[in-house]
């Protein structure tokens, strides 16, 4: 049996705010998150036609790994524009033998117009690169051509309730050319995103997303050589509430359906799974010591988890289900005023390993800083 991996990582699904939502929600896991439930500047990534709800801003993040970006956004009460600089998205092959990994920061602009009740907004990412290597008597070049398109609406027809719905279409064409060997390779991604909103209080997400890959390796004689088709189905129920002037409360109900199927058409090898996983998350942020301070934090559990998985030929079946264990604890502290606004976050690494002048670990911490005018 060949091994086949593939990795699709968005290393930045999110900006601007990163820092407090992921404190608040949790937004780094897979499930029990609850991003959905914070009105940030981050969700503009998500749903463009947003950007109006919000104040002229720049931002600044640093996070672990020497991970960091800016975005910028103006507008005024009918257009709107923005950019986001250095957010980076990785992709990594694997097929046999092969490894490749691609990083890189594609351009981000979004636009905006305003009509009325109903918002309009479009996000625009970009990248094409190309790198020529040469070692010894061998040479290769690898090139990535990415373009992603995010266009979204948002409705407020009602005293107290709002739609914001957003459609994504992605594609991804790479290419790594070596002195005998050539790979080639093709990613698309389709998704829906929806948010219905009630009294700024009630919130039911919907997201789905479908993606197929095709490689094609210079071992091989079939076209392609090998695919994956993958779809993902999220629903959900939150609650943020108020707690008189001393902040807000949230939380959130997520269930998570996936399925995933790989074929090795060389082989004739299929690898079929499905996961169905319910989470549960709760958080918060209140004031502290002044009307500039605020300490958030948040907790989730993962209530179950049931995995399937299918192998032919011969025929082989995984069946796994895992009842109740505990996701994460996050935790940070805000300082705001009618300008700028700066959010740390603390991870549990920054308590068992030290920070990094210590223990020469990565920082235990993420940090934003956002300029509003």
């Amino acid at each position: 049996m060949r091994k086949v991996v593939i990795i699709l990582s968005f290393l930045s699904f999110l900006w601007a705010t990163e820092t407090r939502t992921n404190t608040i929600t949790q937004n780094y896991l897979n499930f029990g998150n609850a991003n959905y439930l914070l009105d940030d500047e981050y969700i503009i990534q998500i749903y463009p036609s947003i950007l109006f709800s919000f104040p002229n801003h720049v931002s600044i993040s640093a996070h672990r790994n020497n991970y960091a970006y800016g975005s910028g956004f103006l507008r005024n009460n009918t257009l709107g524009f923005g950019a986001f600089i250095s957010r980076n998205i990785s992709f990594t092959y694997k097929y046999d033998n092969f490894s490749d990994n691609i990083t890189f920061n594609p351009i981000d602009l979004v636009l905006g117009l305003k009509v009325s009740k109903i918002s309009f907004g479009i996000n625009f990412r970009y990248s094409n690169f190309s790198l020529d290597t040469f070692q010894f008597q061998s040479a290769s070049r690898t090139s990535n051509n990415f373009l992603s398109i995010l266009p979204s609406v948002s409705f407020d027809f009602l005293e107290k309730f709002k739609i914001n719905l957003s459609f994504e279409i992605l594609n991804n064409d790479y290419s790594n050319q070596k002195t005998n060997n050539f790979y080639s390779a093709k990613n698309n991604l389709n998704g829906f995103f929806g948010r219905f909103i009630y009294n700024q209080t009630f919130i039911v997400p919907i997201v789905y997303q479908t993606s197929s890959y095709f490689l094609n390796a210079p071992v091989g004689g079939r076209d392609p050589d090998f695919e994956n088709n993958q779809s993902l189905i999220r629903i959900g129920f939150g609650l943020n509430k108020k707690i008189m002037d001393y902040g807000f409360g949230i939380i959130s109900f997520t269930y998570t359906q996936m399925s995933d199927k790989n074929s090795d058409n060389n082989i004739n090898e299929i690898n079929e799974s499905s996961f169905q996983g319910f989470g549960i998350l709760s958080g918060g942020e209140f004031k502290f010591l002044s009307e500039s301070i605020k300490l958030r934090g948040s907790i989730s559990y993962d209530i179950g988890r049931v995995f399937q998985s299918k192998i032919k030929p011969p025929e082989t079946n995984i069946n796994s289900s895992r009842i109740g264990f505990f996701g994460d604890i996050a935790f940070g502290i805000g300082w705001s005023s009618s300008v700028f606004n700066i959010d740390i976050d603390f991870t549990r690494d920054l308590f068992y390993k030290g920070p990094q002048f210590i223990s020469g670990n990565n920082l235990g911490f993420n940090m934003s800083i956002i300029a509003k005018f």
